[in-house]
């Protein structure tokens, strides 16, 4: 099959949804698919082998890596939509929240089924962003109505935790599959054990942003 990965960030770089997509691709590859990442123009780091990418035009001195809304990403937004459009694959499966409403824009122009990979609740999310009072109100309220319009909007969804499949049935998402993220052990390279003092210990493999809820 040719299978669409539409991400609307920068791709490839060492971040949580980045880290996610690369690893499916790599996978997907290694069964014999052929694999298109559709993301941003500006990256962090190499592609794998046999992952074909296909990105937004940079936009003269946007580098911006970490997650979060700004004013340049509707713009790089609608330029991933033009991108998807031009590509005729088996399926597209979107993540987040950005990259659906993009396919939704390109569904016009043709129609190819398309599977929707929870990260998130909007509801969440989205108000960790902002620290004016009203502004979180606005932000919090803008998820939910996100939350019950874009999960849906796919012929199926993935969760990457059990929890989250009461979630997305409840937001009227009917097809839900429940797949967590795998890890590859060949990726780990030069890895050294690390003399503690007694524990109990805790690792967290993650960013410590304010929308993580640490």
């Amino acid at each position: 099959m040719h299978i669409v990965q539409a991400a609307a960030f920068p791709f490839p770089s060492m971040q949580g949804s980045q880290v996610y997509v690369h690893g499916i691709a790599r996978a997907l590859v290694s069964l014999g698919h052929r694999v298109t990442v559709v993301c941003y123009g500006h990256s962090q780091g190499e592609v794998s082998p046999g992952v074909e990418v296909v990105r937004v035009p940079l936009l003269q001195s946007y580098d911006r890596l970490r997650a979060g809304p700004d004013w340049i990403k509707p713009v790089l937004d609608i330029g991933l939509a033009v991108r998807l459009s031009q590509l005729r694959p088996d399926v597209v499966h979107v993540h987040n929240y950005e990259a659906p409403m993009a396919e939704m824009i390109a569904q016009i122009w043709r129609r190819v089924p398309v599977i929707y990979s929870a990260h998130n609740l909007m509801s969440d999310e989205l108000e960790m962003y902002f620290q004016a009072p009203l502004s979180r109100f606005i932000a919090r309220f803008a998820g939910r109505v996100l939350d019950r319009i874009i999960p849906r909007m796919a012929d199926a969804a993935v969760a990457i935790r059990p929890e989250t499949v009461s979630d997305l049935q409840r937001l009227g998402c009917a097809n839900v599959h429940c797949v967590m993220p795998g890890v590859d052990p060949s990726e780990f390279t030069g890895v050294s054990a690390a003399i503690l003092p007694p524990g109990p210990w805790v690792v967290y493999a993650g960013n410590p942003d304010a929308y993580q809820e640490l």
